[in-house]
């Protein structure tokens, strides 16, 4: 009888599935809906935001349904020792403290069910794989998909015009993707130590991938990760036996090879279609992009340290938690950034949406479970440090990695980690222990696996009502199509925010008047509510003629985000007419040109004008020459630049149709800027300035626009 076969190990095949399936699934991260046809699902179940959540639901119906089928049927479980499995209790605790106090109850709802989810993996990993083949039959299949995921990056990368690209394969963003490829990478080598000949040729085949998938992702934190964790191994390793330091030797020196032999590749590029200006070297290495993201990396780093100091300034103001799936929301509340989806950092958003117990309790557990794993390795077999060393390696790889970016909050790269870890433990000495009688684990176990399906399954429902109501606004269906989707999207109106924001978009072509309207707004605030919120319900109560209304929604928005750019020019649209209010509001927009807000960007290529409007509103006050020239002239800066970095961006977004533009700009918005960019520059030139160095920039924009 093969291991498989046996009808205990059934449940194995399930897990087994779903680590093969992770790293193929588990890339994309939910954002506000996109646009999901009838035929697309298939599809977007590998790439499209549109369809994250219902890919997390199915990953997580894959694991953790085969977690609940071993403890339905066997009366015998292997379960982590208690004081191992409490620390994770303790997060799984204070996720749900933190929900309470949440402001944003449907987001912390699929937040807080997607990392109980994340959490019950590790206790499903151990439940089933066993401290043998099964580590090797588990570990295969996330080791399989990651590889795959890496070859379709390569092949990304192979086909692109531009020498700089950094691959996503079928990943979100690259940093992310690289924190996948550590697993692969990994877990590859604990298949290079198999005595199985075509064994060792997979996993090395495996390791070469991911570490060049992981180059071309351009991103250094992933290759530190590795770097770090490949002398982990090579340490480790050496301490048992001279085979094994030769082994390690080997090993480390070809790794270092395999990058050095990446770095300086020359891949053939295909040629570049008329009239597109790229490098005109027709092979190109991917070494540049990793020397020339040295000209970025300031920004990069320097945006990451204003979310690293935001994020500590909110956990320490609410110790307990904003509430899991909450940071985006809050990521402005300290005035250090911009809002932002993740805090590059999973112990810190951690601590910021479930508490600071939370994050230290998550740490602790996992360094519990290294502990564990390396007590009594000098007493085990070489064949089972074989196989130890290279989980450990990517832990620490994973541990750098999470650092710097969220990976907690990927599917992907969650499951990954809870891989790991349960796998490590496995390979302890007395980190686990067989359930012979009922234990509190088990039904803990099973109702945190029914609280994260029912929450994720939840959550996925709706998104997917959004989503087809996006598709059917945007592809000029026929009215009963449209009237269908806005069906689907009622049902979700009295709990999710989003539902009720689009159901006060519709409300007036659905003769529902300007008071059913109103509603929907103010539900959408009280449900959830966001700075875009209270200017859209401004915008609404300006027009009804309510401008103390819609001035104090826009206070109420900055109170959100004190530095909030298009709340602030709402409020001067509103007071332009009147000096006396309108100057201390401009006033207020130039001052935020002093903060690290405004000068750290998030996306360099978009350059926000808002405070140049402000300045050309001053300007248009004052009576002295000297003071408009001192306003005109950084404002004139501020323009070129936006000419330089962002109208190339609307151009391009409006060449393949994206109606979305670049960054919600469109081509009209970025005519209306320009109009407003020369105004200032003739204004300027009337009080003796010089801006002749402006007027071809402004030109060349308005043609690349115009074409």
């Amino acid at each position: 009888m093969s291991f498989l076969s046996h009808p205990e190990r059934r449940p194995l095949i399930l897990l087994t599935l779903g680590a093969f399936l992770a790293p193929l699934m588990g890339g994309a991260v939910p954002i506000d809906p996109q646009p999901l046809g009838p035929g697309e699902l298939l599809s977007a179940l590998f790439s499209n935001p549109a369809a994250a959540t219902l890919s997390q639901t199915l990953l997580f119906v894959v694991i953790l349904g085969a977690g609940v089928w071993a403890a339905a049927t066997r009366k015998v479980l292997p379960v982590p020792q208690n004081r191992i499995a409490i620390p994770f209790l303790v997060v799984a605790a204070s996720m749900f403290v933190s929900f309470l106090a949440s402001g944003y109850k449907f987001a912390s709802l699929g937040a807080t069910a997607y990392v109980l989810g994340i959490l019950a993996t590790l206790f499903v990993v151990v439940m089933l794989a066993g401290r043998e083949q099964g580590i090797l039959w588990v570990l295969g299949g996330l080791v399989t998909g990651t590889t795959l995921v890496a070859a379709l990056g390569i092949r990304e990368y192979v086909t692109q015009i531009d020498p700089n690209w950094r691959i996503f394969s079928i990943w979100m963003n690259p940093n992310a993707l690289a924190g996948m490829l550590i697993f692969g990478f990994f877990g590859g080598l604990v298949f290079v130590h198999r005595e199985h000949r075509l064994g060792r040729l997979l996993g090395g085949l495996a390791c070469l991938l991911c570490a060049t998938s992981s180059v071309l992702s351009g991103s250094k934190g992933g290759l530190l990760g590795i770097a770090l964790g490949v002398l982990l191994v090579t340490g480790f390793m050496a301490l048992r036996s001279r085979k094994a330091i030769a082994l390690a030797a080997v090993l480390f020196l070809a790794a270092g090879f395999g990058f050095t032999k990446v770095l300086s590749m020359q891949v053939a590029k295909p040629a570049p279609p008329v009239g597109v200006a790229v490098n005109s070297n027709p092979t190109a290495a991917p070494a540049p992009r990793l020397a020339s993201a040295g000209s970025t990396a300031e920004q990069s780093v320097g945006f990451r340290v204003l979310l690293w100091k935001g994020a500590l300034d909110l956990a320490k103001e609410r110790p307990v938690g904003w509430g899991m799936g909450t940071y985006r929301f809050q990521s402005t509340r300290p005035g250090l950034n911009t809002q932002t989806q993740t805090a590059h950092s999973s112990y810190l958003q951690l601590a910021v949406e479930g508490g600071v117990i939370a994050a230290l309790a998550l740490v602790f557990g996992c360094l519990l479970i290294v502990w564990e794993s390396l007590k009594g390795s000098s007493k085990q077999p070489l064949s089972m440090i074989e196989v130890k060393a290279p989980l450990l390696g990517g832990l620490v790889a994973a541990a750098v990695h999470n650092g710097i970016d969220s990976d907690l909050y990927s599917p992907g790269t969650g499951i990954g980690l809870m891989i790991f870890l349960g796998l490590a433990l496995l390979t302890s000495a007395d980190g686990i222990v067989p359930e012979y009688r009922p234990k509190i684990v088990r039904p803990i176990f099973l109702v945190s696996a029914a609280l994260a399906l029912l929450g994720v399954a939840w959550v996925s429902r709706a998104d997917m009502a959004l989503s087809r109501f996006a598709y059917a606004a945007n592809s000029g269906g026929d009215r009963a199509t449209l009237e269908a989707a806005i069906s689907g999207v009622e049902g979700f109106a009295q709990s999710d925010p989003r539902a009720a924001m689009i159901l006060s978009q519709v409300s007036r072509a659905r003769g529902e008047g300007a008071e059913a309207q109103e509603a929907h707004l103010r539900r959408a605030i009280a449900l959830g509510p966001t700075p875009s919120m209270h200017r859209q319900l401004a915008r609404f109560l300006s027009e009804k003629g309510d401008k103390d209304g819609a001035v104090a929604s826009l206070k109420r928005a900055l109170e959100m985000d004190r530095y909030n750019l298009p709340a602030l020019a709402l409020w001067l649209e509103l007071e332009a007419d009147d000096p006396e209010l309108g100057v201390p509001v401009a006033e207020r927009l130039v001052a935020v040109e002093d903060t690290g807000y405004f000068k750290t960007r998030s996306l360099p290529e978009l350059v926000p004008i808002e405070t140049y409007d402000a300045r050309l509103y001053l300007a248009r006050q004052s009576k002295d020459p000297a003071e408009r020239e001192k306003l005109l002239e950084p404002a004139l800066a501020g323009y070129a630049e936006f000419a330089k970095r962002t109208i190339p961006e609307i151009a391009k977004f409006a060449s393949v149709g994206m109606d979305g533009g670049f960054g919600g700009l469109q081509t009209t918005e970025g005519l209306a800027i320009l109009g407003r960019a020369n105004e200032a520059l003739t204004l300027f030139e009337s009080v003796g300035g010089d801006g002749s160095s402006y007027r071809p920039v402004f030109s060349e924009a308005l043609a690349r626009l115009s074409k």
